[in-house]
């Protein structure tokens, strides 16, 4: 599936679920990079990055989607929460 295939909600609230989830999609992806270049003496395959980034690609994408259709006042907000609640 390519991220403009997924029909997104018109309702700000549930917008803003699709926000939170896609955002704790792309942390743990991050997450799971970090751990996995930080464990490894050498990569068995090459493959895992554009595994990885592809997957990350997905995400960002479909989030750039969701934050085009927030009022910008909703935006803001929740960048304050990422903030607050960010493990980076």
């Amino acid at each position: 599936m390519h991220w403009s295939d997924i029909k997104l909600p018109e309702d700000n609230k549930e917008l803003k679920k699709c926000y939170y989830y896609a955002n704790s999609k792309i942390n743990r992806i991050w997450d799971e990079y970090v751990y996995y270049c930080e464990t490894i003496t050498f990569p068995q395959t090459a493959l895992i990055f554009s595994v990885i980034f592809c997957e990350m690609e997905f995400w960002e994408k479909l989030l750039e989607r969701i934050r085009r259709k927030l009022p910008m006042e909703i935006l803001l907000e929740m960048e304050r929460d990422d903030d607050l609640f960010s493990n980076w």
